[in-house]
C-alpha cells in the first residue's frame, strides 16, 4: 500500500509539471546605472544547452528583438539555458547565461558606457567653426 501510494504521488508530480515542449517568458529590462533603461538595444536570444530532464535540442529559434521604450523585452522559451546578449551604441555588450524553468523569469541586463565609442560619437560630431 506504501509503494502504491508513493507512485500515485510521483505520477501526480510529473502530469503537473511543464512538459518539455511547453514555453514559458523570459522577460526583462536593460538598463543602465543608476538603472535608467536603455531604449533601442538589441537582445538576442541564443541556445546554450537543455536542461535536465528537458528536450535534446530546442524547439524554440533563437530571438533578436529590440527593447521598448521602457528597455524591455519578452520572448517565449522552452525550458533549459540560453545565452542572453544586449548592445546598443554607445555601451560595451554583455552577454549571460540564463536558465529557464517552467515558470516565467525575469532578468536584468546591465550595459556599461563604452569611452572609447563615446569618444568616437564626441569627435565625430565636432563642429570646427567653433574654434
Amino acid at each position: 500500500m506504501k509503494h502504491l501510494i508513493l507512485v500515485a504521488l510521483f505520477s501526480a508530480a510529473i502530469i503537473a509539471s511543464a512538459g518539455p515542449n511547453e514555453q514559458t517568458t523570459l522577460s526583462g529590462i536593460v538598463i543602465q546605472r543608476p538603472g535608467f533603461p536603455i531604449v533601442g538595444a538589441t537582445v538576442t536570444v541564443d541556445w546554450n544547452a537543455p536542461r535536465r530532464n528537458g528536450p535534446a535540442k530546442t524547439s524554440s529559434p533563437n530571438a533578436t528583438q529590440t527593447t521598448d521604450s521602457y528597455g524591455q523585452f519578452s520572448v517565449q522559451l522552452v525550458p533549459g539555458f540560453y545565452d542572453v546578449c544586449a548592445h546598443a551604441e554607445g555601451f560595451v555588450p554583455i552577454c549571460e547565461t540564463v536558465a529557464i524553468g517552467d515558470t516565467e523569469v525575469r532578468h536584468k541586463l546591465f550595459l556599461r558606457a563604452n569611452p572609447l565609442i563615446l569618444e568616437e560619437i564626441r569627435t565625430r560630431n565636432y563642429d570646427s567653426k567653433w574654434d
